[in-house]
């Protein structure tokens, strides 16, 4: 099996894995980031550990937000690379226009699934956050290939 395929199941298989924690119900989703929470803080300094016994409601809202926003975009970061990946194995012109193209494409249907979905809602700006990510890991992986190759020469 070919490099085109492959990176093309692979992209679509973490799609699939986008959309499916979109489909979970708002309780299932705060679980999912509470439990991601609880074990950053498990594994992390132990002053953070003992600081956070002492947070009050809003310091753990701000922080399961962060939690929630940078699994946004890790989600997409990866989604970048893969989209990337996939598309420099096909005959389109302008590879990286069409790789944010359809990266922003998948993040505004993303964010359209949660609209009908019990306790969520889709949100613009996690459309942008999303799509950030999906550029910055784009651009990562171009920097990383450069570098790779210049090293190779």
């Amino acid at each position: 099996m070919n490099k085109k395929y492959i990176y093309g199941i692979l992209t679509a298989i973490w799609i699939g894995v986008i959309f499916s924690f979109s489909l979970q119900i708002a309780d299932k989703s705060t679980m999912l980031s509470d439990g991601v929470g609880e074990l950053i803080l498990e594994n992390t300094s132990s002053q953070l550990l003992e600081e956070s016994s002492l947070w009050g409601e809003m310091e753990w809202k701000l922080f399961h937000t962060v939690i929630r926003k940078c699994g946004h975009f890790a989600e997409f970061f990866v989604l970048g690379i893969l989209m990337i990946l996939t598309i420099k194995q096909t005959n389109v012109h302008h590879k990286r226009m069409i790789s944010v193209f359809l990266c922003v494409l998948v993040a505004s249907v993303d964010e359209t699934i949660q609209l009908f979905v019990p306790g969520r809602a889709g949100m613009i700006a996690d459309v942008i956050l999303d799509s950030v990510g999906s550029v910055m890991g784009l651009m990562t992986l171009l920097f990383v290939g450069k570098l790779w190759r210049k090293k190779n020469e």
